[in-house]
């Protein structure tokens, strides 16, 4: 397996887990709903935070990995 291949593939799993909070703190993916009471729970007081910075991020990861692609 080649370097670029395995920074490809830690590059996919970063852009899935802030894709994954994202849409879980935005209220557009929902899980079980013991788990979602629990995870509402544990995130009450700093879930509008999260939801920007998981925003924030995810759209700065996709655009880093797009110059990426471009540039090199």
């Amino acid at each position: 397996m080649r370097t670029e291949t395995l920074v490809l593939i830690k590059d996919i799993l970063i852009i899935l887990f802030f894709l994954a909070g994202t849409l879980w703190t935005w209220g557009i993916w929902k899980l079980g709903k013991e788990r979602q009471e629990r995870m509402e729970f544990i995130f009450r007081n700093s879930r509008n935070r999260f939801k920007w910075l998981f925003l924030i991020g995810l759209i700065i990861l996709i655009a880093a990995r797009i110059f990426r692609m471009t540039a090199g």
